[in-house]
């Protein structure tokens, strides 16, 4: 599970079709510290231009131009200067963004905010049995259980479910627990309660149930894939991007998207009733599939007694 940062970027800038954004390859290998940048075109830059890189929101605001050479200022607008290798995605420029990197996964982090408690996601905590212990540590993060499996000792051996309607072996998320219990080294307030195990050899691997981060490895969402999950996510970032918008129409003037004739308030209305529409649908059909594929056992099948 895991999807391009960069490629969900730029499938967000292709739906918003910011038609006056400029994009094009720089021609040359860049490092962290340099301050120039080749570009093919000079003349699409002017003094004043900020060139942005498309992989990582890297900023850079232009000083001079000689021929197809930029000199500019690196770090720009907060961001972190990095080196950008010859590859193809690396290369890649834009200037002056109508939206930049920056705002556009901010806008990604407030739309997976919008899927609790609809759409989840899932880690694997191994729990190793206890014939005395009943609570085992859950970390903060847990919000529930979908499953939980563990081999009994016959041989050969088979898996022995926990949860469930009338299942003699049951298990539930208890909160709200006094500071670091069950264990000392503990403090989330948060615990699997076990009851009943069926042994005490082999470990209980249980399916915790987590809210959809905005966590980035190796430049890629860890908590996201293709299909419907990126069109939720799609659709409610431009839901924020379009109504964030409208704050600067309050004085009669757009500069953002060139044009000048759409009422202030005017794209809120589509963000709303066409974007958010659309991202509602997506996020159902996406919670449908969880309901098949990632259930929570309900509290009351799995609810301490």
């Amino acid at each position: 599970m895991a999807y391009s940062r960069a490629t969900l970027v730029q499938r967000i800038r292709h739906r918003l079709d910011t038609k006056d954004d400029y994009y094009e390859p720089n021609t040359d290998n860049v490092g962290a510290g340099d301050l120039t940048v080749d570009v093919p075109d000079g003349t699409k830059w002017v003094f004043g231009d900020i060139l942005e890189w498309q992989e990582d929101g890297d900023q850079a605001f232009v000083r001079s131009v000689a021929g197809n050479v930029l000199t500019v200022f690196r770090g720009w607008n907060g961001t972190t200067a990095a080196a950008h290798d010859g590859s193809a995605t690396a290369k890649v420029v834009a200037k002056s963004p109508t939206f930049r990197f920056n705002q556009i996964t901010e806008a990604i982090s407030s739309a997976l905010d919008e899927l609790w408690p609809y759409c989840y996601t899932f880690s694997i905590v191994s729990i190793t049995p206890s014939l005395t212990e009943r609570y085992y540590s859950a970390a903060a993060t847990v919000e529930g259980v979908s499953s939980a499996i563990q081999l009994d000792t016959n041989v050969p051996d088979k898996p022995v479910t926990y949860g469930g309607r009338r299942n003699a072996y049951q298990i539930a998320l208890v909160r709200g627990l006094p500071t670091n219990f069950p264990q000392p080294a503990e403090n989330t307030g948060k615990a699997f309660y076990i009851p009943r195990r069926h042994n005490i050899v082999n470990t209980i691997n249980v399916k915790a149930i987590r809210r959809i981060n905005d966590t980035v490895s190796s430049g890629n969402y860890d908590d996201l894939s293709a299909g419907v999950e990126v069109s939720a996510i799609i659709y409610f970032a431009i839901d924020h991007l379009l109504g964030a918008t409208d704050l600067a129409r309050l004085t009669g003037q757009d500069t953002s998207m060139n044009d000048q004739s759409v009422t202030p308030g005017r794209r809120s209305q589509i963000a709303e009733n066409v974007w958010r529409q659309k991202a509602l649908r997506a996020r159902y059909q996406w919670e449908e599939d969880l309901r098949n594929s990632l259930p929570i056992l309900p509290e009351r099948q799995s609810r301490v007694k």
